[in-house]
């Protein structure tokens, strides 16, 4: 997709300086465990805030890229290392900084730091995906537990394609080819037991 290279311009992607774009962050309690660290995942809930606004300052804003374009980021690689512990109370700077830039992916350096101190540094893929797949699909599922290690399973698929989408709706049907703009539909049964 060519929307990345027309929507992020490289020269727009840092501060005016050349610094990477700063998100400043508080510890919550709800960012905490039991001992008042914060929870790891957490660190890429303020990272994934940090990109948010980047885009925003950038002028890019998620509902309209995703209503507009048609597109939307997910994140497809992070690399993460975590060196430090923030806890709760602490003030933080989550950071964003273009590296590189491709016509589907965008791949950011982030970082979260109390003052000097780098408390995590990730490598994050972006990919851009289109919102409109020509397709609509719902999926009813039930599961019975007869006990800790069996159970049954039982789900309906189907697949309404429009403008001659060809998707089909899961394994049931997996191999049939499906006719441009045909709707599709499944029924699955099937027993687990989990040794």
């Amino acid at each position: 997709m060519q929307r990345i290279a027309r929507l992020v311009n490289p020269g727009q992607a840092a501060a005016s300086n050349g610094e990477p774009f700063r998100w400043p962050l508080r510890v919550y309690y709800e960012d905490t465990d039991l001992g008042g660290v914060v929870y790891y995942a957490n660190y890429l809930k303020f990272m994934e805030r940090a990109r948010t606004e980047w885009l925003r300052a950038l002028g890019i804003e998620m509902s309209a890229l995703a209503r507009d374009e048609q597109c939307q980021f997910v994140v497809s690689r992070a690399d993460v290392a975590f060196r430090q512990p923030a806890r709760l109370d602490d003030a933080l700077v989550a950071t964003v900084r273009l590296v590189r830039r491709s016509p589907a992916r965008l791949v950011l350096d982030q970082r979260d730091a109390k003052g000097d101190t780098e408390l995590v540094h990730a490598t994050i893929t972006l990919a851009c995906i289109t919102t409109d797949l020509g397709a609509k699909y719902m999926t009813l599922g039930w599961i019975h537990r007869f006990s800790k290690r069996t159970e049954m399973v039982v789900a309906y698929y189907k697949m309404d394609n429009e403008r001659n989408a060809q998707y089909s709706p899961g394994p049931a049907v997996n191999g049939v080819n499906v006719a441009p703009g045909a709707d599709t539909q499944a029924f699955g049964i099937g027993l687990w037991h989990y040794f």
